[in-house]
This record gives structure tokens, sequence and C-alpha cells, in this order.
């Protein structure tokens, strides 16, 4: 395959997305379709055990398409405001995906939770609060919780410290206090996983730098501290 900024697959399919078209392929990498329904989508990921796909715009879109149909299926317009460069999860049992976004022109964040029946949204989180600025997402399967990257911002509204915390009863609670040089490699880091840890991808990152990278969770980092 060509070189993509964002990669995923499941048992079936391989996806590529380049910006302004999502390429299909079959296992032995023949390709099956080419979908532009949306511009600047570099993130997609499949639900598990299905073989439908969610795909994220950074223009404030989210697309959906049943790959066994080659069709798109529904199209959400999140917000036509503001560059949507957060993370989005797919819960693993497959039923619900939490997007983080950015409503109005801002580094204002909110956590949008929908279901995959019919991708509804269900709730929209933290949209009246200031003090979170949201960055990305990552399911603990092991103690079915989801655990948030962010920062705080401080009384002159700009950044105070990252962290990690758990959302629990849709609050983060239990926060842990990051240093820079970490909190920084974290959420880079989980911008070229989103992206299925393309090289394409890491040119554009901070974690460039590095000679060998170390695999590291939000999850295991939140433990360990």
């Amino acid at each position: 395959m060509r070189k993509f900024w964002g990669t995923c697959n499941n048992e079936k399919y391989l996806i590529g997305c380049n910006g302004s078209t999502i390429y299909v392929y079959d296992k032995a990498e023949n390709e099956l379709a080419k979908f532009k329904d949306a511009n600047y989508v570099y993130r997609a990921k499949f639900i598990p055990k299905t073989n439908i796909l969610v795909a994220k715009s950074t223009a404030g879109l989210l697309v959906i398409y049943d790959l066994d149909k080659l069709k798109l299926i529904k199209k959400i317009t999140v917000t036509r405001r503001g560059a949507q460069d957060e993370g989005f999860l797919i819960t693993p049992d497959g039923k619900y995906l939490y997007n983080i976004e950015k409503p109005l022109y801002s580094t204002k964040t909110q956590l949008t939770i929908y279901d995959t029946l019919n991708f509804n949204a269900i709730k929209t989180l933290f949209n009246s609060d200031d003090k979170f600025v949201l960055q990305n997402l990552e399911f603990d399967k092991d103690d079915n919780i989801c655990y948030v990257i962010g920062f705080i911002r401080n009384q002159q509204g700009v950044f105070d410290y990252g962290f990690i915390g758990k959302l629990i009863d849709d609050e983060i609670v239990a926060m842990k206090k990051l240093e820079n040089e970490k909190y920084e490699f974290l959420k880079s880091y989980k911008d070229w996983e989103d992206c299925g840890f393309t090289d394409k991808k890491l040119e554009w990152i901070s974690l460039k730098r590095q000679e060998n990278i170390e695999k590291v969770s939000l999850v295991e980092t939140y433990k360990l501290s």
C-alpha cells in the first residue's frame, strides 16, 4: 500500500486515510473502494467484531461505513468551527463511541458519547466547563473504565498542568498530575497511536526526535504513577 497518514485494520479489511480519501483494501491489499465523503480524515477505527468503520475528520465530521456493503451509512456534523484534532475511541464491547470535540473556535472541549446502533448522541459532557481541556482517551478492558488525558487551565485561562484521570459517572475523578515532559510525550504518543503508528504521522509530531520510542499507555502510566 501507499504511505498514509492513518491506517487501521481488522480480520477482513485494511484501511488507509490520506486526508481527502479513505482507501479500502482486502487482506491481499487489493483495492476495493475509495470514499471521498469528508476532507481532512486521518484516523479511522473499526467497531470491534464488525466491519463497520468510523472515521474522524478534523473539519468536524464523523463518517461511518458498512464495508461489507462498501457504503456510507451515516455522516455526523459535529461542528463547523475549529479543527477537531482530539482523540476518539470505540468501547471494547462495541456499544459506544466516545468523541472529544471542540464546539467553538477555542481550546474548550467536550466529550460526546454516541451509541453504535444508529450513532445518535446519548450525552455530551463538560460542554460548560472551561477548566478541563480533553485530548485523548483509552479504555481499560480489565476495569471497564475510560481514562482521559488532558490539561487544566489556571486562573488566567492558560495551561497549568497535564493530567490523567478516570471517567466515572460522567465526571473526571482521581486525577493524577503529570510532569510536563511526560505529558507532552503521552499526548504525542496517543496521537500517533490513533493514526496506526504510521511513518507519515511520525514525521509531523515531536516523537520523531527520539531514536527508540517506548510503547506506553494511559492506563499503565496512571497505575504506575
